[in-house]
């Protein structure tokens, strides 16, 4: 739910605009100050201000590659910031992780969020706060009411889309508050983000 001490800057630099959003959903609501870049230009120009606590790079954008603007920020008075990588492309997140790598840690996509908490923590040597959720386990859900849903809910946390999950969850309920109940215990593990049990639950809505 957060960590102890001052609050951290963090800036994601990517291209596309909905991992972007997806890591600032997940950052924000953690205690975290975000700033977002969408090219290397807008990152070096943001970092030279803001001087940011860790680095969130994409590999591949129109203007630079991910490595080449480390190497960047190393040489512009960002040498001890922790700098991670987050690619889609497997083999060069193996090629991109040895000793000399200006990186401290290599993620791949899809954006597994549990595992990018856990390296933003590793890289800040952060000491988390947590609560335990009351979510219920899918197999428990009353949620047949959400069958014509279904597909559409799952496809969305298939994909990590936080934002118009819960966008697309309070919308359901504002249009038929009989869906609240149902709703409820998705939310719950939104919110937790157990998005793993959240397909789950999903996918058993679609078999109803």
């Amino acid at each position: 739910t957060g960590y102890h001490g001052p609050r951290r800057r963090v800036m994601v630099t990517d291209d596309n605009a909905t991992h972007r959003a997806l890591l600032e959903d997940v950052l924000t609501p953690r205690g975290f100050e975000v700033l977002s870049a969408p090219d290397a230009e807008s990152c070096l120009r943001l970092a030279a201000q803001a001087r940011p606590d860790l680095f969130l790079l994409d590999l591949t954008m129109p203007d630079c590659d991910g490595l080449t603007l480390a190497r960047a920020l190393r040489a512009s008075g960002h040498a001890m910031t922790p700098i991670i990588l987050i690619s889609a492309d497997a083999a060069a997140t193996a090629r991109l992780s040895g000793s000399e790598s200006p990186f401290d840690a290599v993620l791949t996509k899809p954006i597994d969020l549990r595992r990018t908490l856990e390296a933003i923590g590793q890289c800040l040597d952060l000491r988390w706060t947590s609560q335990e959720r009351d979510a219920e386990a899918p197999d428990r859900l009353d949620v047949s009411a959400l069958a014509p849903f279904a597909a559409e809910l799952r496809g969305l946390a298939e994909i990590g889309f936080i934002r118009p999950l819960r966008e697309r969850l309070d919308e359901l309920a504002r249009s038929d508050p009989s869906l609240v109940p149902a709703l409820a215990p998705l939310r719950g593990l939104l919110d937790a983000f157990r998005l793993a049990e959240l397909v789950a639950a999903l996918a058993a809505i679609g078999q109803e």
